[in-house]
């Protein structure tokens, strides 16, 4: 175990990427942002449907602390692909990044698109805000594109966002490289101090990443045809994208 709350391995068998990771990355934070969980619905904790005919499993931890008002850790496992999801949406007078990552692994390859998405947008305050997170991005070993992100990712991402498609090569790089995120990102949220001047600003621009992934994000259908429609739609506004004013 590393001091951050790592695990160290040489290799890592393809099937454990994605679960390694998320928990690894639930740990640092669980840590560094003195998180605590928060209650679910046991259908939301865990929910079973099928995936091509085949046993699947959805499984949810959520969690809040002093300045992370929801933060959400989500692992779909099914024969051949896993995939991990994270959001942390920050209380609205510490204005912290907006810290969501989505693992896909299926087969041979591995998907990562991960970011610390800032509140403000305004070029010297997002250098200022971001600067821990720019200056691991730019110690850390390169890894290959996965191509261009989707609209809806574009629109909010920050110039330092990590989107990568890989193979079992790249795998100690990829885990670094989020590691980089979540240290940048308890190492943010440990400067920042509350200015309730910064709510508005705040809620606004988690209202509009929220309702953009809702929206456009198409790889959520999935959701429907393994658990089924009304559970998919509940899961979605309630637990995976929910609505950042009812904290």
């Amino acid at each position: 175990m590393t001091g951050s709350g790592r695990t160290v391995h040489d290799a890592l068998p393809p099937a454990f990427l994605v679960p390694v990771t998320l928990d690894e990355t639930r740990r640092v934070l669980e840590s560094g942002l003195s998180l605590r969980p928060l209650p679910l619905a046991a259908s939301f904790a865990e929910c079973r449907g099928l995936h091509r005919g085949q046993p699947a499993t959805i499984q949810t931890h959520a969690f809040s602390g002093p300045n992370v008002a929801y933060a959400r850790f989500v692992l779909l496992e099914a024969s051949g692909l896993s995939i991990g999801n994270w959001l942390c949406l920050s209380r609205p007078s510490f204005a912290l990044p907006i810290f969501g990552a989505d693992l896909v692994e299926l087969e041979a390859h591995t998907m990562a698109a991960v970011d610390l998405t800032p509140i403000g947008r305004e070029r010297a305050a997002l250098e200022r805000e971001l600067a821990p997170l720019t200056r691991r991005r730019h110690a850390a070993a390169p890894l290959p594109s996965a191509g261009a992100l989707p609209d809806f990712c574009a629109r909010f991402f920050s110039p330092h966002a990590l989107f990568t498609r890989v193979t079992s090569a790249h795998f100690v790089a990829l885990r670094d490289a989020i590691a980089d995120f979540s240290d940048a990102y308890v190492e943010i949220a440990g400067t920042r101090t509350a200015d309730g001047q910064r709510d508005a600003e705040t809620l606004a621009t988690q209202e509009r990443y929220v309702q953009a992934h809702r929206e456009d994000d198409k790889a959520l259908k999935l959701l429907d045809k393994v658990f089924g429609s009304e559970w998919a739609t509940h899961f979605l506004n309630e637990v995976l994208f929910p609505d950042p004013g009812s904290f």
